[in-house]
């Protein structure tokens, strides 16, 4: 296993409210900030969207298997929906310290 970083999401929607929308992981904290500023780099905060995404509470350290590091080596980013989040955690691909 290999330590990386990982931040939960959830999405808005006017109308329906709000529910989890998975998580991002992150190779190091260079590429956490990278990643949340270029998701936040266009947003206008005047004018809300129907639908948006936003993080919940801090990043936070976690494992992750092999394959999934190979993949992270690569991309630096890897955005998981909330279904391959629990799959991952599920098969142990992913554990947070909150498992």
């Amino acid at each position: 296993m290999n330590r990386v970083l990982l931040q939960f999401w959830e999405e808005s929607e006017r109308g329906y409210g709000v529910r989890p929308d998975g998580a991002s992981l992150h190779i190091d904290i260079i590429a956490y900030n990278e990643y949340i500023q270029n998701i936040y780099k266009n947003r206008d905060s005047e004018n809300v969207p129907n639908e948006y995404d936003r993080i919940v509470g801090e990043v936070i350290e976690s494992l992750v298997s092999n394959d999934i590091y190979s993949i992270l080596l690569s991309e630096n980013s890897l955005r998981l929906s909330q279904h391959q989040l629990n799959n991952l955690i599920k098969l142990k691909e992913v554990v947070t310290n909150a498992d």
